[in-house]
């Protein structure tokens, strides 16, 4: 066996699963805290926009790479020669509320025009803001597998980091009005996620959950189902997008409030 292939073997072998606040859930969280206040403090002694700018992209590529390596992971097999091969499993496809940096990062890093631009900058620094803090807190996805669990809270720990370099960089610009511009992709974001849901179920026969809004799959977590199965399909997803813009404007305006603040004491 190659060293690729213990490479491989060692990144998807099994560990024990880490508890809930435990020494390896609190070193990320507190390594996110370390990296948010030495970013505030650059942010300060450099030219903010360039910084911020090459700072979400490095975030970028590395939730990309990372995600590549996950999905392969997931995916790959030996034969008797072990040599590699690989078979795509769709429901492990990155389209979740917690994978939007991979498709709102890029708008936010290469559009020029802030008219265009603060549709996902607003979605950045509230819904996704909102994922990450709840995944950084509440990891539900740490298992038994070494690599998974680290990407688990690389990715969220990342997601959380972006969002805050995003805040830095407009926060003169945020305020109650400019958060309703989020609502747009998140809108498509979750019309799409349906849409995917059903076209994959009708052609392939498998099913897929993203976002939680299949309407043919149990849901991972018991409450949403509970939720789904007491009010029916279409009206939980009325309510999972209201209760969910509701804790999206909630962490959208702590960084306002701050910002108001900040100009009242000055």
């Amino acid at each position: 066996m190659n060293i690729l292939n213990r490479i491989i073997l060692w990144l998807d072998s099994y560990v024990d699963k880490p508890p809930l606040y435990g020494l390896y859930h609190l070193s990320w969280v507190f390594g996110l805290i370390i990296a948010c206040i030495i970013f505030a403090f650059l942010s300060k002694k450099y030219n903010k926009e360039k910084l911020c700018k090459n700072t979400l992209l490095i975030c970028w590529i590395l939730l990309i790479v990372l995600e590549i390596i996950k999905e392969f992971l997931r995916g790959y097999s030996f034969d008797g020669n072990n040599r590699i091969h690989f078979s795509y499993n769709f429901i492990y496809f990155p389209y979740q509320l917690c994978s939007l940096p991979f498709y709102v990062l890029p708008f936010v890093i290469f559009i020029k025009d802030y008219k265009i631009k603060k549709y996902f900058v607003c979605a950045t620094v509230s819904f996704i803001l909102l994922g990450g803090i709840l995944f950084v807190l509440f990891p539900g996805g740490l298992k038994n597998n070494r690599y998974l669990n680290f990407h688990t809270m690389i990715h969220h720990t990342l997601q959380v980091f972006s969002s805050f370099v995003c805040i830095i960089w407009y926060q003169d610009k945020m305020s109650f009005k400019e958060f309703f511009y989020s609502i747009i992709p998140i809108s498509v974001g979750m019309a799409s996620a349906i849409l995917m849901n059903v076209i994959l179920y009708k052609i392939t026969g498998v099913s897929v959950q993203f976002w939680n809004l299949s309407p043919y799959i149990v849901f991972d977590m018991e409450i949403l189902e509970k939720i789904r199965g007491a009010i029916g399909y279409i009206p939980y997803v009325i309510v999972y997008f209201i209760l969910l813009s509701i804790l999206s404007l909630i962490v959208y305006m702590v960084p306002v409030f701050f910002k108001k603040k900040q100009t009242v004491e000055e």
